[in-house]
Formats: C-alpha cells, structure tokens, sequence
C-alpha cells in the first residue's frame, strides 16, 4: 500500500468522524426544541437538527438560536397550512400568530409565494382510488408538496435568495436531497398510521391512491425502496451521518409498511367474520353495519340477495343516502360468496341423498 492510499484513507476517515462530532453537536443543541412551544412536533425538531449539520458541515458554525426558533416556527405554519387545505382541524388563531412571527422576521413576501404555490399543488391535487397511473400521479403530489416545504426552509436555513432557488437545491444538492429522500419515507410512515383516516376523507396518500389494498401496499414498498437507494449518493465522509439517517429510516419505513399491511388484513378478516347473515346459512336478507354513521336503530339496513351471481362490481354503494365503505362492501361480497357456494355444495348433496 502506497503512501497516498494511506493517506486518502486516513481523509476519509478524519471526515467521518468529523461529520459525527457535527451531528451530535447539532442534536445536543436541538434537544431544547423537544421541551418547547415550537415546533410542534418531535419530527420537525429532527428536520432542524438536519439543517442545523448541514450548516455546521459546510460553514463550520452552526445555525443561531433565532434561526432555529424561525425555522421551527415555520415548520408549524407549513403543517397549519397543509391542514387547511385537507380540511382537518387546526387553530386559526395560532396560525395567525406564527404568520405574525414570520412577518417580522423579514420572509413575508417567500412565505406568500409559498402559500400560493402550495394553493395551486392542492387545487389540482389527484383523487384517491384507482390504478398504477394513479398511483404515479399521487406519488408526484406528494413529492411536490415535499419539495415545496423543504425548498422553503432551504431558503430560509441556507439564505437562498428565493423559493426557486430552495427547491431547485433540493433536486440537484446531494445533500439536500438525502433530506428530501428522508421526509419522503416519513410520509409513508404517516401514510400508513393515518389510512383509515385518509381513506374515510377523501384524501390522496400512498395507501389510497389504489383501489386494492395489496396493490397499494406493493406500490408503496417499491417507492420505498426507491427512496432508501443510495447509489447514486455520494460516499464522502461529510455526508456520512445524513446517509446512517436515512439508513435508519428506510428500516422503520419497512417495518411499518409491513406492519399495516397485517393490520389490515386482520382487520378485514374480523370484518368479514362479524358480518350478520341469516339463520338458514344459504339466501334471505343481511345487514351490515356501517360504523361513524347515525343510525336510531345501530345499523343501516343493506338489503342484497345472497345470490352469489349477483353483481358487486360498483364499489360506492348508496344506503339510505350513506356511503358504503368499500372494503366493507368487499368484504360482505366475500362472506355472501363463501356462504352461497356452501349452501350450493350442501343442496347437491342434499339432491344427491335423496335421489
């Protein structure tokens, strides 16, 4: 071994090293954001933390503690305004008091623009349900958004002098760019947490944007694996702690994706095993119960021939001008199929017998 092998390896390795003593300076000074008003949540004080070393990597001194407060404080605006726009619940007036704080921190005119792109994305945002295409297309809503909140507090962190300049970082910027490919699989995770709730409002995520469950859940794995490929990343020591990070991420993204996968199943199978029928196991008249819907007496009537013929291609069912679950609709055809071919199999025998 030459002198200069030994002397890039000992780089290398003085660069990694370098890059960890960074990250855990930059963890240990965000450890106060968990405790505190701003930001909200514990994910937001790591997407500071990534900021804070990204900064500290390439400036040699870290990000001041206002820059810290600023950012946690428009982190939380971007999660009001996200919230907004998917119609779920959030305080008007705390809102109105972190725009304030924006105001006079000098960003107003970028937190506008923000604003009015982000109003754009949701106006032509796609709707849940259907097939890979769909699929393709919620995934680009979905790292659009992504890109236009983290282009925001690139510009804000870094001191990028527009919002295009923020977000055309996080494209070309390595990186920015391992951040990018972390929130993505946080996405997923909370993708796969929040599906029942997406799925009852409407809302394109991961989990929703296919009509099958399964075909969802594959999808999702495959953009999942897309984003924890790190190949085309650069194997510098500086970079080492954001790769571990996304190293550890893309585990946990595995793990809950497989996780709400068997949840679900389970939960379908119980559905479909708590199903009501009737006392003759073969035709008549069944109910199924539509929960979250008011009903004086608990459920609401559903009235379908046991007839295993019977069509059940249309997944929106009206009851009595309710909405019928789909997969709870999918899961009753499977009951009434599985009961029509036992009660098919114990008439033949029957005509068997008595022939």
């Amino acid at each position: 071994m030459n002198f200069q092998a030994i002397c890039d390896r000992w780089n290398a390795l003085y660069a990694r090293i370098s890059s960890i003593l960074i990250a855990v300076r930059s963890v240990v000074r965000g450890l106060s954001l968990f405790v505190s008003a701003r930001p909200k949540t514990p994910l937001r004080v790591l997407c500071i933390m990534a900021f804070d070393t990204l900064h500290m990597l390439r400036n040699a001194k870290p990000l001041p503690m206002p820059k810290l407060r600023l950012l946690a404080a428009l982190l939380d605006f971007a999660a009001c305004a996200n919230a907004a726009f998917d119609n779920k619940d959030c305080c008007r007036h705390e809102c109105r008091i972190t725009l304030h704080l924006l105001e006079e921190a000098g960003i107003r005119s970028s937190v506008l623009e923000y604003l009015r792109r982000l109003r754009d994305l949701e106006s032509r945002r796609p709707l849940p349900g259907g097939d890979t295409w769909q699929f393709q297309k919620v995934r680009l809503y979905r790292e659009a958004v992504v890109r236009l909140s983290l282009g925001m507090v690139a510009t804000t962190a870094i001191g990028n002098q527009c919002l295009d300049e923020g977000i055309r970082a996080i494209h070309c910027d390595a990186d920015l760019n391992i951040i990018f490919r972390i929130v993505m699989q946080c996405q997923i995770i909370d993708d796969v947490l929040d599906y029942s709730k997406d799925m009852s409002a409407g809302l394109p995520s991961f989990l929703t944007a296919s009509n099958s469950h399964p075909q969802a859940i594959e999808l999702t794995r495959l953009a999942a694996l897309d984003y924890a490929d790190d190949r085309d990343l650069p194997r510098t020591g500086d970079v080492f702690p954001l790769r571990s990070a996304l190293f550890l991420v893309s585990i946990c993204t595995k793990l809950v994706i497989v996780l709400g996968h068997w949840r679900q199943r389970t939960h379908l199978g119980q559905r479909a095993d708590e199903l009501p029928g009737d006392d003759h196991g073969g035709g008549g008249l069944r109910l199924l119960d539509v929960p979250g819907r008011a009903d004086p007496g608990g459920l609401l009537s559903l009235v379908i021939s046991a007839d295993p013929s019977a069509n059940c291609n249309h997944w929106n069912r009206e009851v009595d001008g309710s909405r019928v679950h789909p997969r709870q609709w999918l899961a009753f055809r499977r009951g009434l199929h599985s009961r029509g071919h036992a009660w098919s199999r114990s008439t033949e025998s029957s005509s068997g017998s008595s022939s």
